[in-house]
């Protein structure tokens, strides 16, 4: 519910949550985890929510003539017709997401780009909301980081453009919002860490509470060998990879191929293949 109503910002499915109030336990998470998949799944293929809108009233309808005949059916029905839907717009997340440019009209980052890392963060990473989004006159909340500094300063750094791999000023400019170069940090180590070369970000990084953040350049570890616990930690290490752990730059390809394996998690979480 937190992350269907607090990061994604999704109300819309509402009247879908209405019909399930006095299903089980079981019913409800389930209908639940599809809804979450499928608004994450538009919203991450830079769709508005005018889809959903769209979409609500079919399901609805839908899922109410099969009631009438056989509830069984009808809520294996809609089960069929949500993952249908998710898998729609999964492919489009997959195609787009590892090469858009998340530049708002300022040009810092924009908030679809927090979201689908908060989303990950704590769909796939299953880390506390209260870390994310700590409760009022507490610590500021996460925010997006940037490895590669969006005010990088290449002579101070003594670093040339093509150091990193760039071949001119807007290259980088079109590089510098993607989301293998964005992640999350609490608001006070990203002031802390300014404008930082990569290897000097790393022990930060090591750090910090965000799986997303730490194991860009280590492995997560846990000391409990089986259970729960153990599995999403091997199932974290297979999918969320280390990144330049012997380079001193963050560089253009570093970049790309995170922003590729992002995309592909992502894909694989929408669709439940991990």
């Amino acid at each position: 519910m937190s992350i269907l109503f607090e990061i994604l910002k999704i109300k819309q499915f509402n009247p879908i949550l209405i019909l399930f109030y006095n299903e089980t336990d079981d019913i409800k998470r389930e209908v639940l985890d599809r809804l979450t998949r499928l608004g994450a799944s538009i919203l991450f293929s830079y769709n508005q929510t005018n889809k959903i809108e769209g979409l609500v009233p079919v399901l609805i309808q839908k899922y109410r003539e099969d009631d009438k005949i056989d509830k069984k059916k009808a809520i294996k029905n809609l089960y069929i017709a949500l993952d249908e839907q998710i898998e729609l717009f999964a492919n489009n997340v997959k195609s787009l997401l590892a090469e858009k440019n998340h530049s708002g009209r300022s040009g810092k980052v924009n908030s679809k780009a927090t979201s689908i890392l908060e989303f990950i963060e704590m769909y796939f990473n299953k880390t506390e909301m209260s870390l994310l989004k700590p409760a009022r006159g507490k610590r500021k909340n996460a925010s997006v980081e940037h490895i590669l500094p969006q005010h990088f300063d290449f002579k101070k750094k003594y670093i040339k453009l093509s150091d990193l791999g760039f071949e001119s000023e807007s290259e980088l400019k079109n590089y510098i919002n993607r989301i293998g170069n964005l992640t999350l940090i609490a608001g006070n180590a990203n002031s802390s860490m300014g404008n930082a070369v990569f290897e000097e970000k790393k022990a930060y990084y090591k750090m910090s509470n965000f799986v997303l953040t730490s194991t860009i350049v280590e492995p997560k570890t846990t000391e409990i060998k089986t259970g729960p616990d153990a599995k999403l930690c091997d199932m974290i290490n297979q999918n969320e990879k280390q990144y330049g752990v012997k380079e001193k730059y963050w560089t253009k390809d570093l970049i790309d191929k995170r922003s590729h394996d992002i995309a592909s998690l992502m894909y694989n979480i929408l669709i439940k293949k991990i």
